[in-house]
C-alpha cells in the first residue's frame, strides 16, 4: 500500500508493453503423419485384394468354360432325345456307348422331359460329373398327366468335346 493511495490498492506495473504483439495460440497438432500411414495401408490392402480375386477369376476361368460345354451338352442331349433326333442324341455320347435303340431319328416325344436344375458341375481333369433334376408328366393312365422328377448324376469325359457317359 501506498501512502498516496487512500483506497488501499496499489498498482502492479504490467512489465508487457501495451503495443506487444502475441503469435495466435498453436492449435493442438494432429498426427499427420499416423493419418497418411493408416490410408495408404488401406489403399494398399485394396489393391492386394482386387488383385487376389482377380488371380481367382482367371484361375477358375477354364473350370467355368467346361462347366458351360458340360450344361450345353446336357441341354442338347435332352432336347435331341425329345425332338427325336436320335443321330444327333448319339454324336454327344461317349465313344463305345450305345444310348439310343436306334440311331435312325424317330418322332418327337409327346412326353417330353424338361430340365428342372443342372448342379454340382465337378470337373476332374477329362471326366465331370453332374447333378440333373428333369421332370416329365406320366403317360400311364392311372397317373395320367402328373408331373414327376427324377434326379440323377451323369459322367462325361472330354473327348474332344464333353460327352455324355451315363448309361440311360
Amino acid at each position: 500500500m501506498s501512502p498516496s493511495d487512500p483506497s488501499g490498492t496499489a498498482e502492479i506495473p504490467n512489465p508487457v508493453p501495451a503495443d506487444a504483439e502475441f503469435p495466435e495460440p498453436a492449435l493442438p497438432r494432429r498426427p499427420l503423419n499416423w493419418i497418411l500411414v493408416a490410408a495408404a495401408v488401406v489403399v494398399l490392402a485394396l489393391i492386394a485384394a482386387l488383385g487376389v480375386a482377380t488371380w481367382l477369376n482367371i484361375r477358375e476361368a477354364p473350370a467355368s468354360a467346361d462347366e458351360d460345354q458340360i450344361t450345353n451338352v446336357i441341354t442338347d442331349f435332352i432336347d435331341y432325345t425329345n425332338q427325336g433326333q436320335n443321330a444327333k442324341a448319339q454324336e454327344l455320347v461317349c465313344s463305345g456307348m450305345t444310348v439310343m435303340q436306334s440311331l435312325t431319328d424317330s418322332p418327337a416325344t409327346s412326353n417330353p422331359t424338361d430340365i428342372v436344375r443342372i448342379t454340382g458341375i465337378s470337373v476332374d481333369g477329362d471326366r465331370a460329373t453332374a447333378i440333373v433334376t428333369t421332370s416329365s408328366r406320366s403317360t400311364l393312365s392311372s397317373d395320367a398327366g402328373q408331373e414327376s422328377q427324377n434326379t440323377l448324376t451323369m459322367d462325361f469325359r472330354n473327348q474332344g468335346g464333353w460327352k455324355v457317359c451315363t448309361p440311360q
